[in-house]
């Protein structure tokens, strides 16, 4: 697994992956969906056919793009197709589903552990964390 991150695009918290991900090559990088959990809970996600994923390409969080679908592959409750609110104070985990499609690159996905602040009016995201954390009491 590579290392995803997450970012705020005005009022839209996006995800990606890192700069560091997109410069170890090779150009051409895929974009399959993501999948955003709580614990061991998936909260919400989506799959895509294979896109173009370039550097600078952030996926928002709950805007299903054309021709994908809510990812509801998995076995167990079924996913809303609307994306529920994602809470302050609470950890969670995304993984982006993405690649180079070169067999020799192992590299088949891009995850990271994050959480939403409340600061002065705006929501902040803080990542970093790791499984063995339970909270976002960093």
């Amino acid at each position: 697994m590579g290392e995803a991150e997450v970012h705020l695009q005005g009022n839209n918290i996006c995800f990606t992956i890192t700069n560091k991900e997109f410069q170890r090559g090779p150009e051409k990088m895929t974009y399959q969906g993501y999948l955003v959990s709580e614990k061991a809970k998936i909260v919400w996600g989506y799959s895509i056919k294979s896109t173009i994923f370039k550097e600078g390409d952030c996926y928002s969080y709950g805007i299903l793009p054309a021709g994908a679908e809510v990812n509801n592959a998995d076995e167990g409750e079924k996913l809303p197709e609307k994306a529920p609110p994602l809470q302050v104070n609470t950890l969670y985990s995304v993984s982006v589903h993405a690649g180079t499609n070169i067999p020799t690159d192992p590299t088949h996905g891009y995850h990271t552990y994050f959480c939403l602040h409340r600061g002065n009016d705006s929501i902040a995201v803080q990542q970093g964390y790791s499984l063995k954390e339970s909270s976002c009491s960093k």
